[in-house]
């Protein structure tokens, strides 16, 4: 329960960050990363944003044909 708390405090510190900088035209840093591995033909692609101290990740995992 303790643990659920912390999440979703850290959620809203996340999300009030985020819109904290996006509003007020701060640097946001953000980047991309494309790691193949060849054993399985793979791909992952991370793609990243960071806000304050927080940072935002996406990634996507597709097969090579």
């Amino acid at each position: 329960m303790i643990q659920e708390k912390k999440y979703e405090k850290e959620e809203l510190d996340f999300r009030a960050t985020k819109k904290q900088c996006i509003t007020n035209n701060t640097d946001i840093e953000h980047g991309e990363t494309i790691f193949t591995k060849k054993d399985t033909n793979t791909v992952i692609q991370i793609s990243w944003t960071k806000y304050g101290k927080y940072i935002e990740l996406d990634y996507w995992v597709e097969a090579l044909q």
